[in-house]
């Protein structure tokens, strides 16, 4: 048992960590445009990225709206974003730069059509970015998605299936 945990004790400090010489921080400001299979909704929204050499933990609010435009739904949604990007290609620093790992992020969203409705997403995907100072974004993720409602008679509902967002953004680096 004391060998399993001092595996994983060492791996994991050896994996993930960095050198300190290296770890510059660079925060990232930018829009996005997401899509979810599931729901069938368009986000679009802002989000804040502080980037370290190759870590990368974002937090952002987006609006929601429903694909059927006539419905009039606009609701918001917050998301966080943990990624490890251990792919960089670094050229200069006047030249753009490639960033490119797997990603974890949890989404939630609150929606009052005639009754609350509470949407969560728990996301594994990519993470892809390139350029310097403005920085194309384009992320893949799929994951289980939960459904909280209550109906007339105050009855509780839980829907459960997979989801899936397709994310185009434009961040700026500043």
């Amino acid at each position: 048992m004391r060998f399993i945990y001092l595996f994983f004790l060492f791996s994991f400090s050896n994996l993930f960590s960095q050198s300190n010489e290296k770890s510059i921080p660079t925060q990232l400001i930018g829009t996005e445009i997401s899509f979810s299979y599931r729901t069938r909704e368009v986000f679009h929204g802002l989000t804040y990225t502080q980037q370290y050499k190759k870590t990368a933990f974002s937090t952002g609010l987006n609006l929601g709206v429903k694909s059927s435009y006539s419905q009039g739904t606009i609701f918001p949604q917050i998301h966080l974003k943990f990624a490890y990007l251990p792919f960089v290609k670094e050229k200069s620093k006047t030249q753009n730069t490639l960033f490119f790992g797997p990603q974890i992020q949890l989404k939630s969203a609150i929606q009052r059509v005639s009754v609350l409705h509470s949407y969560s997403d728990l996301l594994i995907g990519y993470d892809l970015s390139y350029g310097q100072k403005w920085r194309f974004y384009h992320a893949l993720s799929c994951g289980p998605y939960l459904e909280v409602f209550k109906n007339d008679y105050r009855q509780t509902y839980f829907v459960s299936a997979l989801n899936f967002y397709l994310t185009f953004g434009l961040n700026y680096a500043f």
